[in-house]
């Protein structure tokens, strides 16, 4: 590792002994004297990146597992400066994030990792813009029971319940919120299930999700567009997930020809109908892949890809990643935001 006159620390090669190595350095294609990675001005990289690899053979599962998460730090530390990840995750003590109630710091107020509460009707709420919020918690053998309250309405109650700690579990996600001002509170509901010994509401962070300048010019579009382009966009998300929803069938059902759909929707919206269509289903996807452990075959199938093969080479195409690299890659940045 090197930093450069600007200040950039630039990964430039990882020190691997061991008949493996020369192999792993020449498909790697990872050069000495040139960075594998540049522009990573991290302080943090530099902490978590004091490891040597041994591939000796001599080697515990115990080593293994270690080296393989250390590994996974690294990885992460260098995903989240990317800038091209969505979601925007706020800390315990974040702005914003207001609690109500008695809330107690863990472990320390001087390094707070997580806050919680066991004390009915006491809540943490946040206000956020943007299209989707998640909640990050721990799952334990005390926690309880809390209600996730959105924009004043009720969506779910949630069981914190675990046989063993479980820290930074995703506990709620809502991913289809119109764009604008949101707020989302928890509420400790005092309440548990027979097996928990307390009724603890954990929180970790909150995540939420907002819209890129593209998308937020698409919505003013939307918003000046005339009635039919409207219905057919909400027609769109409606049934975009069923595979024999078409741009004919949607034309079909708006009492127009298939060509005239097409014409007022590229006039209004600067893109064909179908492209609308494909990129509906794609954010499906990703919201898929993203929250689920389901495959990447039962994921075209509910985002509305008749065919797992096209619907593969599709997503690479407007992601630069296979479904599955993109759902490693934003594993990792979840493993990285909870820590």
């Amino acid at each position: 590792m090197e930093v450069d006159a600007f200040g950039e620390l630039n990964l430039m090669w990882a020190d691997l002994t061991g008949p493996g190595a020369g192999a792993f350095f020449q498909r790697a294609k990872v050069s000495r004297h040139q960075a594998v990675i540049t522009g990573i001005a991290n302080p943090r990289l530099a902490q978590e990146f004091r490891f040597l690899v041994h591939d000796s053979g001599n080697m515990t599962p115990a080593d293994y597992l270690h080296l393989t998460g250390s590994l996974y730090q690294v990885l992460s530390i260098i995903l989240e400066a990317v800038s091209s990840f969505r979601w925007q995750v706020v800390r315990p003590d974040g702005e914003g994030v207001l609690y109500t109630g008695q809330w107690k710091k863990w472990p320390s107020e001087q390094q707070t990792e997580e806050v919680y509460t066991a004390q009915a009707k006491a809540y943490v709420e946040f206000p956020f813009e943007g299209t989707g919020i998640k909640w990050y918690g721990t799952m334990n053998f005390d926690c309880g029971k809390a209600d996730v309250i959105l924009d004043g309405r009720y969506q779910a109650t949630v069981d914190a319940y675990s046989p063993e700690r479980l820290p930074h579990q995703l506990l709620y996600v809502n991913t289809k919120l119109t764009g604008g001002a949101h707020i989302i509170k928890i509420f400790c509901t005092g309440e548990k299930n027979s097996r928990a010994t307390n009724c603890d509401v954990v929180l970790d962070s909150f995540h939420f999700y907002r819209q890129n300048r593209a998308q937020e010019a698409e919505e003013e579009k939307l918003a000046q567009s005339g009635p039919l382009i409207q219905q057919a966009v909400r027609l769109m998300k409606e049934k975009a997930f069923r595979q024999e929803t078409s741009v004919a069938s949607l034309a079909q059902e708006l009492g127009v020809s298939r060509s005239y759909l097409s014409s007022c929707f590229r006039a209004q919206m600067g893109m064909p109908p179908a492209k609308y269509l494909t990129r509906v289903r794609m954010e499906r996807a990703r919201v898929l892949l993203e929250t689920t452990q389901k495959s990447v075959s039962q994921v075209a199938s509910e985002a509305g890809f008749g065919d797992v093969f096209y619907f593969s080479r599709a997503f690479k195409k407007a992601e630069g990643l296979s479904p599955t690299q993109f759902r490693q890659q934003q594993r990792a940045k979840d493993v990285l935001e909870s820590s």
